[in-house]
């Protein structure tokens, strides 16, 4: 079990995350989705609306955000980069069954007999996630090694993405565990490449 970095305190120079941007082929039906699976809301003092080009949902608390943007493409391949989730009460299996209820679909169940284990699933447009077990309060976040599986088969408003924090209020349903980003298998170098590259580029440890 790896332990959490200590902090590292304040660094001079790094990229801060503004937000998480996903293409849709509908950004509206996508930001719903999303918000229901994450607890998070709209911007209350401009909602977005059906046939929006872009929408944004933001976390309770302002420090999350998602961005979807409409493009004409639909997804072909597997994402480069995804999110992990982890209830925010309640039990992994709970948690499955009400993203199901929500509209994601089975991609994939990793869950082992003893308990361990994750699920990974796709959104409504195929984009994959994974629920994870909810974490204890004092246990630490761990890496695990993913085995690669086959995958089956508006109005635009200018300045959207620059748009500031907002403090809201909404019950959190789901948070977000760790963000993946996969690299060529079996290929030590190429991860550890690819975690300085974003080390560097984020201040992250």
């Amino acid at each position: 079990m790896a332990p959490v970095p200590a902090a590292v305190g304040r660094l001079p120079h790094g990229g801060l995350i503004s937000h998480t941007t996903f293409d849709a082929i509908d950004a509206y039906a996508q930001s719903v989705f999303w918000g229901q699976v994450l607890g998070s809301v709209q911007d209350p003092n401009e909602p977005d609306c059906p046939g929006d080009d872009e929408c944004m949902i933001f976390s309770p608390d302002g420090s999350q955000r998602m961005l979807f943007i409409e493009v004409p493409e639909v997804k072909q391949v597997k994402n480069r980069l995804h999110l992990d989730l982890v209830p925010a009460s309640g039990t992994r299996d709970e948690e499955l069954a009400r993203l199901l209820g929500l509209g994601a679909s089975t991609v994939d169940d990793l869950r082992r007999p003893d308990g361990p284990g994750w699920v990974v699933l796709a959104d409504p447009e195929g984009n994959e996630f994974c629920i994870l077990r909810a974490r204890a309060p004092d246990r630490r976040v761990r890496r695990v090694r993913r085995v690669r599986q086959p995958r089956p088969q508006g109005r635009t408003r200018t300045g959207l993405s620059e748009r500031g924090p907002t403090i809201l209020r909404a019950g959190q349903a789901c948070g977000v565990s760790t963000v993946g980003l996969p690299a060529p298998a079996n290929s030590t170098d190429s991860i550890r490449a690819e975690a300085s590259l974003w080390s560097r580029s984020t201040r992250w440890v």
